[in-house]
């Protein structure tokens, strides 16, 4: 999602509030959002050298929400689910480090309303795309595919905990435009 006015891509990952946020920046830019799940590295050929920050989920909290919005009103076992997540790699379950090779500043997903309020976003936080609770994030780690998961996704595990730590904190964040940008 590019904010143009500040030269700005946020990386849309797929249950990492890629819909907050799109609404967000379209409501402080006043413009549609590029389409889609974009890379840094697809995004950057497309709009050149661009600042790009990206919102890092914990990966099982993340693979909690994307089975129960893919499967949550539907009857599929937990089993079935996660053999679909083994055997398949749709966007929507696609590793978070995927989208972000590349990304200038990554933040903890719990972070949200902080760069919300650091692109110019001052509303109320317009929470979409929730997923129907059905299974909880201890019920997918139990699962005995889950160690699967865990290699799948274990560039995640490493981005979040390094997204985890005091540094990146938005508060501590300096980054400016001289041309008006953001003031943290």
């Amino acid at each position: 999602m590019y904010l143009k006015p500040l030269g700005l891509f946020i990386v849309s990952i797929p249950k990492c509030g890629s819909q907050t946020l799109e609404r967000a920046i379209e409501r402080v830019s006043g413009e549609k959002c590029l389409p889609g799940h974009i890379p840094v590295g697809q995004a950057r050929k497309t709009l050149g050298e661009i600042e790009a920050w990206a919102l890092i989920r914990d990966p099982w909290e993340r693979l909690t929400s994307a089975l129960n919005y893919v499967y949550g009103a539907t009857r599929t076992h937990l089993d079935d689910a996660m053999n679909g997540v083994c055997r398949h790699q749709t966007i929507i379950l696609k590793p978070q480090s995927f989208f972000v090779d590349g990304a200038t500043r990554l933040f903890p997903f719990e972070a949200l309303p902080e760069v919300l309020r650091l692109i110019g976003y001052a509303e109320e936080i317009p929470r979409a795309n929730r997923s129907t609770p059905r299974w909880t994030a201890e019920e997918i780690r139990a699962h005995p595919r889950s160690g699967e998961c865990a290699v799948r996704y274990f560039a995640d595990f490493a981005l979040r905990a390094a997204v985890s730590d005091d540094r990146h904190k938005p508060r501590d964040f300096a980054w400016q435009r001289t041309a008006g940008g953001p003031r943290g």
